[in-house]
């Protein structure tokens, strides 16, 4: 199979309003009532996203800051990844999302000329949340997707034979609930996959045999580890290659032998973000890539 498809550019948004959302609360078991107020909440998780920011461009990575707007207040803008995806040809992907109130991050003003946008599946409840549904392998052009209440098997069907991409479904859950999104449970790397198997009901043998015949072994990981969002990784195209983007909860719960494999890593410390938002450093890089 193809080798991996890696960018050296993201987009991220800097929130102005985040904090904890009950709406998306009811579907995403990681996300933690915090003890401090809004503003401190607020303030903390700016501080985070800057010091992201300064260690991806350090890394060599290309970052594009947006600010959110004030108004409406938007509590997971800090998460782009689901209402927007890049694909290799550079053109944008517009997802239909579960939760109505996050409906408002989505902007035109970021997006490029060529747009394939599917929002409008919401009607139906289609629902697909970008690059937390859809974990790409665009070198093979295949998509891997957990069904959930926010990745919906119709919406994905479509979406992916919009953009000619096969598909690869299974089921996984915590806490007896479906796992909210597919990129806390399965990361892909350039010949490794970090995968939660022990927690695919159905579709795992699928799953597997689709990683390895794309080349890649197998990082198994438990119920713990994807607690610690061991499973939200994102691999980027640094200065130096390669660099798997992790926070420092997924490090500290990976055993030595798990991070060696996983190579040359940037780790950053979003406490405030994962706990309060319930998405770690994948959910809030959007990768970018060029036309041509």
């Amino acid at each position: 199979m193809r080798a991996m498809t890696l960018t050296s550019s993201v987009l991220m948004v800097r929130p102005a309003a985040f904090g904890f959302s009950e709406e998306a609360a009811a579907s995403n078991v990681f996300q933690q009532r915090p003890d401090l107020g809004p503003a401190s909440v607020a303030t903390l998780a700016v501080q985070e996203f800057d010091r992201v920011v300064v260690q991806l461009r350090g890394a060599g990575i290309t970052v594009r800051v947006v600010e959110d707007g004030e108004e409406p207040q938007k509590p997971d803008a800090v998460f782009p990844n689901n209402w927007v995806s890049w694909m290799p040809d550079g053109a944008a992907v517009v997802y239909p999302m579960a939760v109505p109130s996050r409906r408002a991050e989505r902007r035109g003003d970021i997006l490029p000329a060529m747009v394939s946008d599917h929002s409008a599946l919401e009607v139906t409840g289609a629902f697909v949340e970008g690059t937390g549904s859809l974990v790409f392998d665009h070198a093979n052009r295949v998509a891997y997707a957990c069904r959930s209440p926010r990745t919906v098997e119709s919406g994905v069907r479509i979406v992916c034979g919009s953009i000619g991409y096969d598909t690869v479904l299974f089921d996984a859950s915590l806490d007896a609930a479906p796992v909210y999104h597919t990129n806390v449970v399965l990361a892909l790397g350039p010949d490794w996959a970090v995968w939660f198997g022990a927690g695919a009901a159905v579709g795992r043998a699928a799953v597997e045999h689709a990683l390895q015949r794309s080349g890649r072994t197998l990082i198994q990981i438990d119920e713990r580890q994807v607690r610690a969002y061991c499973g939200n990784v994102l691999v980027l195209r640094g200065s130096s290659g390669p660099v798997t983007v992790m926070s420092r909860t997924a490090s500290t719960a990976l055993s030595a032998g798990q991070r060696d494999r996983m190579g040359p890593a940037v780790i950053v410390d979003i406490p405030t973000i994962e706990q309060v938002g319930g998405g770690s450093a994948r959910c809030m890089l959007a990768e970018v890539f060029e036309p041509g």
